[in-house]
């Protein structure tokens, strides 16, 4: 879907309280502001509360379902949405709104798989009057993801990519840093367990799905927000002998390539992961330290606004 904000006007999106949850770096963008203010001239009462650090999103997620919020707007990277979840999931009170997505992070790879413009002002008229579609909830221990959740012994490089690099190459700073820092990557020996599935071995990489894609590639083209299952990859470290050749073939070539070949794939409700010494999990960017964990979804549990 291109940046138009011609989404349908449904009169029973009218005059409802919604809340925007906005990432501190982008409060400043006019294109934004006069978003905002527009939908606000439409009568609803849309309220904006500006993050500062880490944890500022759920809390204010949390705060905006106990208010009786309809709609809370992550507007931020796929880091804040996954905050938002945390909040709503995690509130005392139960949420029966939807949450909305105003992508403004580097690579926004939940709003660019479920086809959210990256115009702000496209991006609010699907928030406030697009349709409801509940999905999935991708859980590991007690924490949520929307996205994808990413284990191994160096999946913090994404985390740890400077702002002035994202700034300059936008997706491709993952290249960047995950090129300079490839010799780092350490293999990781882990068990893998989930229904018709047993796996033990030495890997780089872990990436558990729910949507289809990472650093704006999509390694999973086939999978589903509201289908019921996972989405699993391994990359075995016995094939990977040129790390820096498939980290870029990855990004510039998607999955069609020879990563495709050296990929482990599997598809389950549920699984455990579990590892002889600790690893790093990747949440949707938000990075937990574990040495075992346990991936299930919550199936369709909350209702998100998409594109018409």
């Amino acid at each position: 879907m291109g940046a138009t904000n011609d989404v349908p006007d449904d009169p029973s999106c009218r005059a409802m309280t919604m809340r925007l949850i906005l990432n501190g770096k982008a409060a400043e963008e006019p294109s934004l502001r006069e978003a905002v203010e527009a939908e606000r001239a439409r009568g609803n009462d849309l309220e904006v509360r500006v993050t500062w650090e880490q944890g500022d999103a759920a809390r204010y997620a949390a705060e905006a379902v106990m208010d009786g919020a309809r709609i809370i707007i992550a507007g931020g990277g796929d880091g804040t949405l996954n905050e938002v979840v945390q909040g709503v999931l995690t509130s005392e009170a139960a949420f029966d709104g939807s949450i909305g997505v105003i992508p403004r992070g580097t690579a926004n790879d939940f709003a660019s798989a479920m086809g959210i413009p990256e115009d702000p002002a496209a991006a609010l008229a699907v928030a406030t009057r697009g349709r409801t579609m509940p999905i999935d909830v991708g859980q590991a221990g007690s924490r949520f993801f929307v996205n994808m959740a990413l284990a191994g012994r160096g999946t913090d490089i994404g985390a740890d990519t400077p702002e002035v690099l994202k700034k300059a190459f936008g997706r491709l700073s993952y290249l960047v840093a995950g090129i300079t820092h490839a010799g780092e990557i350490q293999a990781t020996e882990a068990s893998l367990r989930a229904p018709e599935f047993d796996w033990t071995g030495t890997c780089l990489l872990i990436a558990v799905a729910n949507s289809r894609q990472v650093g704006g590639v999509q390694l999973f083209p086939d999978a589903d927000v509201d289908d019921g299952f996972l989405d699993i990859a391994i990359l075995p470290a016995e094939r990977t002998p040129n790390r820096i050749s498939l980290l870029a073939d990855y990004v510039t070539g998607g999955v069609a390539t020879s990563l495709e070949s050296a990929l482990v794939r599997h598809r389950a409700p549920t699984l455990t992961l579990t590892s002889s010494a600790s690893f790093d999990v990747s949440l949707d960017g938000e990075p937990v330290r574990v040495s075992e964990i346990e991936f299930k979804l919550r199936e369709r549990c909350v209702g998100f606004r998409l594109p018409p």
